[in-house]
């Protein structure tokens, strides 16, 4: 059986981030996943990841979205937050992330779905 595997990521003028993974019997979305968040010997707390952030915006501002799209791809996501400005999307979700300092010890995954959860992105 012949398996086509392919992962883009792409930066468009809108400066979201896109990721475009094909595969039979969906092992795509597992690579690209694990492209854009290359596993470590630890996760990162969301401390650790909100000083990534003050050090290099525009990188953070990629995984946040590169995560909020494969959530969406995954269906755990309504899709019309694609359709939102990208960088207003990070921002409000960065922004929340650093207001709630509780989190500060957590792994930063745990603390982004919160606040997707708890935030109203889409109208």
């Amino acid at each position: 059986m012949h398996r086509e595997l392919s992962c883009h990521v792409v930066s468009n003028s809108a400066k979201s981030l896109v990721i475009d993974g094909k595969a039979a019997k969906g092992t795509a979305t597992l690579a690209c996943l694990l492209a854009a968040f290359p596993p470590t010997a630890r996760a990162a707390s969301t401390s650790e990841f909100l000083i990534h952030c003050e050090a290099t915006p525009e990188t953070c501002k990629q995984k946040v979205l590169t995560y909020v799209k494969f959530l969406a791809d995954g269906g755990f996501l309504d899709k019309c937050i694609m359709q939102l400005p990208a960088d207003d999307v990070a921002a409000k979700l960065i922004g929340w992330m650093r207001k709630h300092p509780e989190y500060g010890g957590k792994d930063w995954v745990d603390c982004l779905d919160d606040a997707i959860t708890t935030l109203k992105l889409c109208p």
